[in-house]
């Protein structure tokens, strides 16, 4: 009986090699903080594909969308690389104020984790967002919606 495992190490190797390979960037890039625009010469035409692994972003990008993306795409947030305005559409809701903090610009890092909607109305919003080393949690009900008492 054979006794050798692959370790945690070894599975997560193949796996950033994987993925790396699958969108031309190195494993490095995987594992490095921050957004990262990697030009994919192996990519179709039109190509975009952005993935997130922890605290990183990779954009990768076909040669002739490589500028544009990068103009477009360049210091936005995670949340704004995947949900792009529709976050900013929460900006001028009012009743939502211990789940949603935007600045002046409209930017926010609260992440939304459930939004309730009934007959096409917001009614319920549940917000984390990151203070130091925990998550700050707010929720908000509106007021017609919160049990009588």
């Amino acid at each position: 009986m054979n006794n050798s495992y692959i370790n945690k190490d070894e599975i997560n190797n193949k796996i950033y090699d994987y993925i790396a390979g699958y969108i031309n960037c190195s494993t490095d890039q995987l594992k490095e903080e921050g957004t990262h625009f990697v030009k994919n010469k192996k990519a179709a035409k039109n190509y975009v594909k952005i993935l997130s692994i922890r605290d990183t972003n990779i954009i990768s990008l076909s040669e002739e969308k490589y500028e544009l993306g990068k103009q477009l795409l360049s210091g936005k947030t995670r949340d704004e690389l995947y949900e792009g305005n529709n976050l900013k559409t929460l900006c001028d809701i009012e009743g939502f104020e211990n789940s949603l903090a935007f600045d002046a610009e409209g930017n926010t890092n609260t992440t939304i984790v459930l939004c309730a909607i009934k007959d096409n109305e917001i009614i319920a919003i549940a917000g984390a967002a990151p203070t130091g080393k925990l998550m700050e949690v707010g929720i908000d009900v509106k007021k017609n919606w919160l049990p009588k008492q």
